[in-house]
């Protein structure tokens, strides 16, 4: 998925809240709607979600979400396999989140790292996204 299609800007890119194109997202998820038994596997830049780094912020706040990828995608989150994003220089395997199965950050260049290893510690200051909440965007 194209998520960096308006994140150009090296200035805004720890601020900016990503989003897809309109028409590529009606083409994914006809596709993953369509898919009947087969699995489905995303692939994006971008990461649904993070624990140690804002995805971006809206109003000034710091989300530890997308709220755009989420609205999104909410409504076929449960027939995902796996989602596998970059973006920060890391490895993070996540226990479902937000309806996700399999979240998984592999910006770690190809580099091996163990779990022990983790580079980046855990910001308890972002918005997370709670179940039933109004979301923005």
């Amino acid at each position: 998925m194209d998520t960096g299609h308006n994140d150009c800007n090296p200035i805004t890119v720890a601020s900016n809240m990503t989003s897809l194109n309109p028409k590529e997202l009606t083409w994914l998820l006809d596709k993953i709607k369509a898919a009947g038994a087969r699995k489905t596997i995303l692939l994006s830049h971008h990461q649904l979600f993070s624990a140690f780094g804002a995805v971006g912020q809206l109003d000034g706040r710091a989300y530890a979400y997308n709220p755009y990828l989420y609205k999104d995608f909410r409504t076929v989150l449960d027939q995902l396999a796996w989602w596998f994003w970059g973006h920060e220089h890391n490895l993070a395997l996540y226990e479902p989140y937000m309806g996700l199965k399999r979240g998984r950050c592999v910006g770690c260049s190809a580099v091996p790292v163990f779990q022990n290893q983790q580079s980046y510690t855990l910001d308890w200051t972002l918005v997370t996204f709670e179940p039933g909440q109004s979301l923005s965007g």
